[in-house]
């Protein structure tokens, strides 16, 4: 939202609400139910399924969408992982001897944060795999652009709101770079839908 739709960061954690409400509200929602049913899996199928058809639909996001579909695709995630932060949880909690119920559940909590580290590594990896040869490309076939400079094409994927705000940047660039960082995040929620399936 930063990036691509030079919003300010407090805009863009307002746009990040339908999915951070739904995350919250659908936790101990989530909890309940697995109580009240002693089953998890049907949660588990139905929120992995419900996160790849999420992410799925965030990775076709453009410069050019509306934003009220944005709302869903991010409700769609919201409710995925609201439902499977718990549902994984519980499952840890249900299949372990009460005097390990502690242990287990810190390694799992541990194990989740891990994973959650990695793959952002991982999708930072996805998306400078994808930026910096577009923003060369860019500059070898615009050699008059502000892109030729290799110390700006850095400062852009460095600090991409910062130079994209900074004035340095014509029109036809700034929405070069907003259009190629588009399309990188995109990959990254190709990637995300891979996951969740």
């Amino acid at each position: 939202m930063e990036v691509v739709e030079l919003l300010s960061a407090i805009t863009s954690g307002i746009r990040m609400l339908p999915q951070l409400i739904l995350v919250g509200t659908l936790s101990p929602l989530a909890a309940a139910l697995v109580m009240r049913t002693k089953s998890y899996r049907p949660l588990m199928w139905f929120s992995s399924a419900l996160g790849a058809i999420g992410a799925g639909l965030l990775s076709m996001l453009t410069t050019e969408t509306n934003f009220s579909q944005q709302y869903g695709f991010e409700a769609l995630v919201g409710i995925s992982v609201g439902v499977m932060i718990t549902v994984s949880t519980i499952i840890v909690q249900f299949s372990t001897d009460r005097p390990d119920l502690a242990a287990a559940t810190g390694f799992q909590t541990f194990a989740r944060q891990l994973g959650a580290l990695i793959a952002i590594a991982i999708d930072t990896a996805v998306l400078n795999g994808h930026i910096d040869p577009q923003l060369q490309l860019y500059a070898t076939s615009h050699p008059s652009s502000p892109l030729s400079s290799a110390t700006l094409r850095g400062q852009i994927e460095a600090s991409p709101t910062t130079v994209l705000s900074s004035g340095e940047l014509d029109p036809d660039t700034i929405e070069y770079v907003r259009k190629t960082y588009s399309d990188g995040f995109s990959k990254v929620f190709v990637v995300a839908a891979a996951w969740f399936a």
